[in-house]
């Protein structure tokens, strides 16, 4: 007799309570069970209580912020948790959004407003890891590496302040 096949799990970390369950409605629908975090904090407790397949994180919350938690997660004593992909979301329009995104090791990230259809692809193919590449047709995906000049005032102090807190 086969054994069922565990359910995906992800951790959802966005202030936005709007977001958080828009993710939460998308995810059920892919049959992932999805734990929902209002900051950076709560989700680093949820993922070291139990690693999830994957951490989908907003950029911009109050008490630890998506970068933070990234460096959190790839600073870990757990090899488990190091390797947990994490999609980056965020509302902040930067040009050096993906370079940043991808220096603090994330896998991807998608621009807000949230396009059901991208974010269901890209977690598809983030958790079966493929390439995401493939998924970048759309405007709200944000190519990794296609870095630009510019940089936003409130996206560099929170780059800023994610590089403090690592030192």
């Amino acid at each position: 007799m086969q054994q069922p096949t565990k359910k995906q799990r992800c951790v959802v970390a966005d202030d936005i309570r709007a977001s958080r369950e828009l993710l939460l409605r998308w995810l059920k629908e892919m049959n992932i069970e999805a734990m929902l975090a209002d900051d950076g904090q709560e989700a680093w407790r949820m993922i070291q209580a139990e690693t999830p397949d994957l951490v989908i994180t907003d950029i911009e919350m109050p008490n630890m912020t998506g970068l933070e938690l990234l460096c959190c997660i790839h600073e870990s004593s757990s090899k488990r948790i190091n390797d947990v992909p994490v999609i980056v979301i965020t509302s902040l329009q930067d040009q050096a959004l993906a370079s940043v995104v991808q220096k603090f090791k994330g896998t991807t990230a998608i621009s807000k407003p949230l396009n059901k259809k991208l974010t269901q692809q890209v977690v598809e193919q983030v958790l079966n890891r493929g390439t995401v590449k493939e998924i970048y047709e759309s405007e709200n995906a944000i190519e990794l590496g296609g870095a630009g000049p510019a940089i936003s005032p409130t996206f560099r102090q929170l780059v800023r302040k994610a590089i403090r807190d690592q030192q």
